[in-house]
């Protein structure tokens, strides 16, 4: 039965709502599809943050020196094959002579060991390769990410440390921390052999980590401490001047760089997503990083 007017002429109110309906849910829609297209077109932005890094206690001989560091690559159903590929290319580019990896290279349980890799074991630093296991590395097998790692060339550091040489008497250290999640950081087993003099880099997966393992090197420091895990909070939105994102509610270290004592840690935005493929406010990051004797 249709609606009439006081007059008995029909109403237009029922058509009017409808299309006014039709007009909001279109406009909803494209809204949505626009959201969605940015956040993806945001995960395939990749950006290289370069810096520099200033320390007297640098040696002279490692003085402009380009430290690579990348993490959360997520290798996967959103992170494929052409992209890892892609990826190991920009690195080659940019012809660093230390890399270290900050682990989370596979992700998804797609098998992405199979992809990552191979493709990874391209990158020939000059002075050296090192990574640390993520928690999603862990969860796909730790020993096929150690076995994958080591035929690709890298050092897989484990609450342990290496040297890097250069010339007959110049070094620094590097050290490497066990997943914060499932495995067991000690940042006193790391520093097992730093000595005051050294100058030394940490890694580990996750920020949170580095918390007690910096107070862990009685008999030196570490310099500079990196990590990833956050992906910098992946999907932010900015409210009330403040920047909102899930990595906020359980890490202090969501990105970029903080100070603790007399270290620097310094938290990159990753390059893969874990979840939905999805970015905003957070585009994927390398970072270069050069050496300078302060």
């Amino acid at each position: 039965m249709s609606k009439t007017d006081a007059r008995g002429r029909p109403s237009v109110w029922g058509g009017t709502t409808r299309r006014a309906g039709a007009i909001a849910a279109g406009a909803l829609l494209g809204v949505t599809a626009t959201f969605a297209a940015y956040s993806l077109a945001e995960t395939r932005r990749l950006h290289v943050l370069e810096c520099e890094f200033r320390s007297p206690r640098l040696p002279e001989a490692f003085d402009g020196v380009r430290v690579l560091f990348a993490s959360d690559i997520h290798t996967g159903p959103h992170f494929g094959a052409k992209r890892v590929h892609a990826l190991v290319g920009r690195i080659n580019v940019l012809s660093p002579d230390l890399v270290l990896l900050g682990g989370d290279y596979v992700g998804g349980f797609q098998r992405g060991a199979i992809e990552f890799y191979p493709e990874v074991a391209r990158v020939k630093p000059r002075l050296g390769a090192f990574a640390v296991l993520g928690n999603h590395d862990i969860q796909e097998g730790a020993s096929e990410a150690r076995l994958g790692l080591g035929r690709a060339g890298f050092t897989t550091l484990e609450n342990s440390s290496a040297r890097v040489v250069m010339g007959e008497d110049a070094s620094i250290v590097v050290g490497g921390l066990e997943d914060f999640w499932l495995g067991h950081p000690d940042g006193a087993a790391a520093a097992r052999g730093l000595s005051p003099s050294d100058f030394a880099i940490l890694v580990s997966h996750n920020p949170d980590a580095l918390v007690d393992a910096l107070a862990e090197a009685p008999l030196g420091t570490w310099d500079l401490a990196l990590a990833g895990h956050t992906h910098g909070g992946q999907v932010n939105f900015e409210i009330l001047h403040r920047n909102l994102n899930v990595a906020r509610f359980y890490t202090p270290y969501v990105r970029g760089l903080y100070r603790s004592g007399r270290s620097a840690i310094y938290v990159t935005r990753g390059i893969g997503t874990i979840g939905m493929p999805a970015r905003i406010g957070a585009p994927p990051e390398i970072t270069l990083l050069r050496l300078r004797k302060a």
